[in-house]
């Protein structure tokens, strides 16, 4: 489908349950043969930052209203929580980045990730990157 011709919500109504029976076990799976291949090694699984905030509108998400972008920030919920489940039960450690984006979001004056129509359509961008290698460093020297 088209980005902007059909809302994300209606167009992937069984994304929630998909998360839920599909990613979840698999996660779960990837999870425990890393800490097998890893044994004694320090292992941290990050979540996903937000990329979209919900309070305006910018050529950079067309079609995107703001319920389908807090519809995707729940997901991304949905998922972030799942790995912060399924990471540690395998012994391996979190690295909560779900607000690293905050007031950088698409849309806003200083993204850190890129909206439509730019390199790397919602990814981090350089600074978004730098960002996250940072959080994962100080992570690391705590």
């Amino acid at each position: 489908t088209p980005l902007g011709s059909t809302p994300c919500t209606e167009d992937n109504d069984n994304e929630e349950a998909f998360i839920e029976q599909e990613v979840r076990p698999r996660l779960r799976a990837t999870y425990a043969r890393l800490r097998a291949a890893s044994a004694g090694a320090r292992t941290v699984v990050l979540t996903y930052p937000h990329i979209f905030q919900t309070e305006r509108h910018c050529g950079r998400e067309p079609g995107m209203q703001n319920d389908e972008k807090a519809w995707m920030r729940d997901r991304t919920d949905q998922l972030d929580d799942i790995i912060g489940d399924e990471a540690p039960a395998a012994g391996l450690e979190v690295l909560d980045l779900r607000d690293a984006f905050a007031g950088h979001e698409v849309c806003t004056a200083d993204p850190w990730v890129s909206g439509w129509g730019q390199p790397g359509p919602f990814h981090p961008n350089a600074e978004g990157h730098g960002v996250l290698a940072r959080e994962l460093v100080d992570h690391l020297n705590r």
